[in-house]
């Protein structure tokens, strides 16, 4: 059994596929075809099932890719500390964040990484809270940024920006227009939104019973483009943060409301044994310095001062 192995495995994993795998490792596929095989007859066990749009973990592979991910982080961890050169430290590091994010966030932070640490080694993991938050515990990802986390025993939660939220529609409803909308008036609108395990869900829900209201749920989705796309097919309103409809706001493509005393909080959430580690410290300096900028371009609009109790 090799490292690059152990490390061609976990590639494949978090990208669900072979092909995409490939792609970010720079190897050819038959190339990494074989080297998994060899893994799984060494193993003796499946560590991968293919379906129609990749592969996905076994339980076996699930329980490996625990293992593998650990002692990669350990040998990484090796490398950094015996690395004379404490201004370029050395060793990987995995950050994760909601797909909305991830697209604004993690090629501007792969881009600094790899023209500032060329030693140290990033991936990046895209998924909503309940999978974050799994990946944290397994030590899959060392941080993620993510909405209005509870605080968890070794965990720190680091607050970044409070952002606006917009109850969206079609362009032309003019119940949109007054520009501002109250918690209480929502129970009207039919709304397309993410199911009751995602961070800003749970905020909207806690937010309706404290106005004494029940959201008129139309439909429960995983996807934001899905969501959108019910938008403009007026099937559905939907509550949105102002860095998830940047574009349909500058362009006016939907009629957009800011709801009234609500905001969504993103927070950095690391684990504590890794705020001392030299790589896990740049890594997460960058995430800070990138939403800084973020921020400074409007991403977010205007910060909200509010509170969400």
């Amino acid at each position: 059994m090799e490292l690059r192995q152990l490390k061609y495995f976990a590639e494949i994993a978090a990208a669900g596929s072979l092909r995409e795998a490939s792609a970010r490792l720079h190897v050819a596929q038959p190339a990494l075809t074989r080297h998994l095989r060899a893994l799984e007859d060494e193993l003796g066990v499946q560590l991968c099932a293919r379906h129609a749009r990749g592969v996905r973990l076994t339980p076996a592979g699930s329980r490996f890719l625990d293992r593998a991910t650990s002692i990669l982080r350990q040998v990484g961890d090796i490398r950094s500390r015996l690395s004379e050169d404490i201004d370029s430290p050395a060793g990987m590091a995995a950050i994760g964040a909601s797909g909305a994010m991830g697209r604004l966030l993690f090629g501007a932070v792969a881009e600094k990484i790899a023209r500032d640490f060329p030693r140290i080694a990033l991936s990046m993991v895209e998924g909503g809270a309940y999978t974050l938050m799994a990946a944290l515990d397994a030590r899959r990802i060392d941080m993620a940024l993510m909405v209005n986390p509870d605080a968890r025993a070794g965990f720190t939660l680091e607050p970044l920006i409070t952002e606006p939220v917009y109850l969206i529609g079609r362009a032309s409803d003019g119940r949109l227009e007054a520009g501002s909308i109250g918690m209480s008036a929502l129970e009207s609108f039919p709304l397309a939104t993410f199911e009751r395990v995602s961070g800003p869900r749970k905020i909207f829900d806690r937010a309706a019973a404290e106005a004494g209201i029940a959201l008129n749920i139309a439909y429960e989705v995983e996807s934001l483009d899905v969501i959108k796309d019910f938008v403009r097919r007026g099937l559905a309103f939907a509550l949105l943060p102002h860095s998830s409809i940047v574009d349909e706001l500058q362009d006016r493509s939907f009629g957009a409301a800011r709801l009234e005393r609500i905001g969504i909080t993103r927070a950095l959430v690391m684990r504590e044994e890794l705020m001392e580690h030299p790589v896990s410290g740049v890594v997460a300096q960058i995430v800070r310095d990138e939403i800084g900028t973020l921020i400074a371009a409007g991403a977010f609009g205007t910060p909200a001062v509010f509170g969400t109790d």
